[in-house]
């Protein structure tokens, strides 16, 4: 939108710069016909009077021309400007993506701490169980032990017991 109004205002400037110069006595002046009759001065040649008004043209073309070049100057410097700001974009954009990705690996690596820690207290407890299997079955051997002691214990009684009652102090039934 800049562009158009800058470019609409050089435009009107050239053509405002044209008809001053077309309007002012100097450019009427040197524009202007007489017809011989009434010139004062001796009539000038052909090549002189095309210099004259090829001068006026020149000033009108170099306006233009001026005009022109400051328009695609403009268009260029607008150009190379939309060019910059899509970069610092792009340049702010590419930083917030560094910036969430720094965020997501400082996450992972919470989260890896985390299940580090979970995963060590999981190996511990299998540790635990492990030990109190081992303690079971210590104590299951123990008991199966116990429990064969106080076999041989009441074997023992039984056999005491028949010989205080005057028997012969064997146990054991053979089948």
């Amino acid at each position: 939108m800049a562009f158009l109004q800058r470019s609409v205002l050089l435009v009107v400037v050239a053509m405002l710069l044209t008809v001053n110069l077309a309007d002012s006595k100097w450019f009427r002046f040197r524009t202007r016909r007489e017809p011989p009759s009434l010139q004062r001065r001796p009539a000038r040649s052909r090549r002189q009077s095309a210099g004259h008004a090829g001068g006026n043209v020149s000033v009108v073309f170099l306006a233009w021309s001026a005009a022109f070049v400051a328009l695609v100057r403009f268009q260029w410097i607008e150009k190379q400007q939309k060019q910059i700001n899509e970069l610092e974009t792009g340049n702010k954009l590419l930083e917030v993506r560094v910036d969430l990705q720094a965020d997501k690996i400082k996450n992972l690596e919470k989260n890896r701490d985390f299940l580090q820690d979970i995963k060590d207290e999981i190996m511990d407890l299998a540790q635990d169980v492990g030990d109190l299997k081992k303690d079971n079955d210590n104590l299951k051997n123990t008991e199966d032990s116990q429990n064969e002691d106080i076999v041989a214990l009441q074997k023992e009684l039984a056999g005491l017991a028949d010989c205080y009652s005057g028997g012969s102090g064997d146990t054991e039934v053979n089948n």
